[in-house]
């Protein structure tokens, strides 16, 4: 079955978003809650990228980061409708960087799989019927989400250290052919870690992905090289 994969738009905001996160990483200097159960070594090197290499690496066409979408329990809670919190209480409560980041990025995945759940389904990991119930989800319900769970963030994979290895060797080269072939691989390492799903047409969409421009979304940079 064929399907449209993400436009070059949809990987610009990713690739934000991924910066995002990097920068996160950096400003919390290796201590962000979700990112604890990482492998030895992987928040050492994420942190410690180069401001050329970050660019690079985030132009991955997909979220570096996971928001916890394979702890069913834990979306249970607010896909089954069974929050008690108050909404207006929650909206009045300081946010802080990695909820604020959490809540972003919800709020494109939440849009794109209203579009196209098999296209958030590529750049987020999560499962189809996660991006499903995501797109059901009514929007300042994932925001209160997000604001509540203070530590769904994590690097994706986290303890997979030769995936991010590869990433961060392969996936950071300044020869874009040599890159973007890198991190279609580590998207497919991404699609097929859950082997109860049908990934036969995702793999074969994220190799028709577009190679987006994605310096429209950071154009004022200038990025050393390294």
């Amino acid at each position: 079955m064929d399907f449209p994969g993400p436009e070059v738009a949809d990987l610009a905001n990713v690739y934000t978003l991924n910066l995002g996160f990097l920068e996160l990483l950096r400003t919390h200097d290796g201590s962000l809650a979700g990112a604890n159960t990482a492998a030895e070594g992987v928040l050492a090197n994420l942190t410690a990228l180069s401001i050329a290499r970050a660019d690079r690496v985030a132009q991955s066409p997909f979220l570096l980061f996971a928001l916890a979408e394979a702890e069913d329990r834990r979306w249970a809670i607010l896909f089954d409708g069974n929050e008690q919190h108050d909404l207006i209480d929650e909206m009045h409560r300081p946010a802080d960087a990695a909820a604020l980041l959490a809540a972003a990025t919800l709020g494109f995945l939440w849009e794109l799989a209203r579009r196209n759940p098999y296209a958030a389904r590529l750049v987020s990991g999560a499962s189809l019927g996660w991006c499903e119930q995501l797109a059901d989800s009514a929007p300042l319900r994932l925001f209160q989400f997000a604001a509540r769970e203070s530590n769904l963030l994590a690097p994706r994979l986290a303890t997979h250290a030769l995936f991010w290895e590869k990433l961060l060797g392969a996936g950071t080269s300044n020869e874009s052919e040599v890159r973007r072939s890198a991190q279609l691989c580590a998207l497919q390492t991404v699609l097929t870690r859950n082997s109860g799903e049908r990934y036969r047409p995702l793999r074969a969409a994220a190799c028709r992905m577009p190679a987006p421009s994605l310096r429209v979304a950071d154009q004022g940079r200038k990025l050393p090289r390294t």
